[in-house]
């Protein structure tokens, strides 16, 4: 005899048995189907609404674009502490591995929603150019002459623009795509 596991809400929900009946399965998967959908519809809504929110609580200036908050901190310090790399890398793995794992109902929106997860990924692994931020990116007391970066390195910067491009894009298409069989 064998060990079963039986998750606690099988118990309440399901046949005594365990064995979940053809129609409260159906529900089940849908309503996890639907709260994965709002879940990721929600990161993705609140993500900026997030950093504008913490950045502004943490007195960091508002930056031009999203992804400068991988860069921004509230002081100048050579520690370089920057309270919202954190918040705006792991939102982003967060939506890029939902868009990668979830299921398109066409072939077209499949293939969309793999791009824009990967892009995702890419827009959080590398981030933007740090010389796009050159007042918080130079070490305090360093000439323009001879100025020095204590961002980081910009070796594979030039990935993130078109991988940020591409999941916008991505995501504009994906109400067409989900027509399209």
């Amino acid at each position: 005899m064998g060990f079963r596991f039986y998750p606690f809400y099988t118990l309440n929900h399901w046949s005594e048995a365990g064995a979940a009946q053809p129609n409260e399965l159906q529900e089940h998967i849908s309503k996890t189907y639907f709260l994965l959908r709002a879940g990721l519809g929600g990161l993705a809504f609140f993500f900026p609404v997030l950093l504008l929110l913490f950045g502004h609580g943490l007195n960091i200036p508002l930056p031009t674009e999203l992804s400068a908050y991988y860069w921004l901190s509230e002081s100048h310090s050579a520690l370089r502490q920057v309270p919202l790399r954190g918040l705006f890398v792991g939102v982003l793995w967060a939506i890029g591995c939902f868009l990668i794992l979830y299921k398109g109902f066409s072939r077209a929106e499949n293939r969309l929603l793999n791009i824009a997860g990967f892009a995702a990924l890419i827009v959080a692994i590398f981030p933007m150019h740090s010389a796009h931020l050159v007042e918080y990116c130079l070490r305090p007391g360093t000439t323009p002459e001879k100025p020095e970066n204590i961002c980081g390195i910009d070796d594979f910067s030039d990935l993130h623009t078109p991988a940020a491009i591409a999941l916008f894009i991505c995501k504009l298409s994906l109400g067409r795509a989900a027509r399209t069989p």
